[in-house]
């Protein structure tokens, strides 16, 4: 048989054999079948191009996380040689700073005890201009607990001291000489006071200080002074006269009646403990706890810091605020509350004295950044007083009171001007900004004084 016969046979016989097999085992042992056309086709093998650019990618990203590596490294050697260099300059410093102080604490109190022996008992000019020179010189420190430092704080408190003792000798020599002075040089030399008095009040000014705590407790002691006793007898007898009914009671009323004010503070104080400054939260609150019938009431910003409060105040019922007494017709009140009482005697009226914050802190800028509900739950406080002292006018001292009261979201709405003074929302009350009265000049206070006289 051909060689074309004998395939064909062969051929036949596979494909009957897989035919007997797939109807006898099924799909088994059927022979596969591919759709050749349906595969994806194989993947273009990359150039040598391509390779060479995909390697450059990586080698370049590895250069570069290494030299980010390095630099990361050298900054963080570059700090670190920084920190020792500062660290060294500042001990330095430190060292000649402490140095420093030392020895110019030794001067002030060598010049503390040379002030202090300065007579004043037989004063001539020459002597109240040479203490005008030395004044021109010295300042009051606005912050006597200025950091940790102790060295810082002592002297800054001899510093203080040392302005005081001038100023008092200034004060002293200008009591002697003043019936020998004619008016033009009286005026000058009082003028000249009042400047270094406002300069004092602008360095230390925070309503009051510990001379007005000692005074304080005197108030208290001795049931507000023998001034008023008189005034009230001579009342007494006035009535008498004319038959009228007799009424001997105190032109003073209590502020803090039941608690009201210390036990909010206290409140207060408990709330922010967490949320105010340490320094700040840490202290006592100060409050005037006397208020004066039908009487203009005086409004600063806040009591200063000073350490020594805490032990010439009184304190309140729990003991976590501080507290001062009206000086309304003391003779041994301090200059700067008289000139207050003088202002109000011009208009026939008595005085009440107040702030608008409790909280002890010579930066007063620092304290309005503190947390602002802290400030608020004080102001309402305070807002709450002066509603319950009903006084006939009040006097709101500088910018920063205003600014905080002022609006017309606010105590105060400028809609309410008229005649120089406004209105304070819900009462009838006029409201008068200024700079502290008692720097004011006589032209302005008596100025000041007709515009209160109109408004009531």
């Amino acid at each position: 048989m051909s060689i074309v016969g004998n395939s064909f046979k062969r051929e036949l016989g596979k494909n009957a054999g897989k035919m007997v097999s797939n109807m006898i085992f099924g799909d088994k042992h059927s022979t596969p079948y591919r759709r050749v056309h349906n595969a994806a086709p194989p993947a273009p093998k990359p150039s040598k191009a391509q390779l060479e650019h995909e390697a450059n990618l990586v080698r370049i990203q590895a250069e570069k996380e290494m030299q980010m590596k390095m630099l990361k490294e050298q900054k963080k050697q570059h700090k670190a040689e920084l920190d020792l260099q500062e660290k060294i300059f500042k001990e330095q410093q430190d060292k000649e700073q402490k140095e420093f102080l030392e020895k110019y604490i030794l001067e002030l109190q060598e010049e503390i005890r040379t002030a202090l022996n300065y007579n004043t008992d037989s004063p001539s000019l020459e002597n109240v201009n040479y203490l005008i020179s030395i004044l021109e010189t010295k300042k009051w420190a606005n912050k006597l607990d200025v950091g940790t430092k102790s060295l810082e704080k002592n002297k800054n408190r001899l510093e203080n001291e040392l302005s005081d003792i001038y100023l008092l000798k200034l004060n002293e020599c200008l009591d002697v000489l003043s019936d020998s002075l004619n008016e033009m040089k009286k005026k000058y030399y009082l003028d000249t006071l009042q400047k270094f008095e406002k300069r004092k009040s602008e360095g230390l000014y925070g309503v009051i200080g510990a001379n007005v705590g000692a005074l304080a407790k005197k108030a208290f002691n001795h049931l507000r002074g023998s001034k008023k006793e008189k005034a009230i007898a001579e009342n007494t007898e006035a009535n008498v006269e004319n038959n009228e009914e007799v009424i001997a009671s105190s032109v003073f009323f209590d502020l803090n009646e039941d608690n009201r004010i210390s036990d909010t503070l206290a409140s207060i104080w408990e709330r922010y403990s967490n949320s105010v400054d340490k320094d700040i939260i840490s202290r006592r609150p100060i409050f005037s706890a006397d208020g004066v019938k039908d009487s203009i009431l005086y409004v600063g910003i806040n009591p200063s810091y000073e350490p020594a409060d805490d032990e010439v105040f009184l304190k309140s019922d729990d003991e976590k605020s501080l507290l001062y007494g009206s000086l309304y017709q003391r003779d041994d009140a301090p200059d700067y509350f008289k000139s207050l009482e003088s202002f109000s005697d011009s208009i026939e009226k008595g005085y009440s004295h107040t702030n608008l914050l409790y909280a002890r802190e010579n930066d007063r800028d620092m304290l309005l950044q503190t947390n602002s509900d802290f400030i608020r739950e004080q102001l309402e406080l305070t807002y709450e007083t002066i509603v319950k002292i009903q006084p006939v006018a009040i006097f709101f001292f500088g910018t920063i009171t205003r600014d905080l009261i002022f609006g017309a979201d606010r105590w105060v709405h400028p809609d309410t001007e008229k005649d120089g003074h406004f209105i304070l929302n819900g009462t009838n009350i006029p409201v008068f900004f200024t700079e502290d009265i008692a720097f004011l000049q006589d032209a302005d206070k008596a100025k000041l004084a007709e515009s209160v006289r109109l408004a009531l």
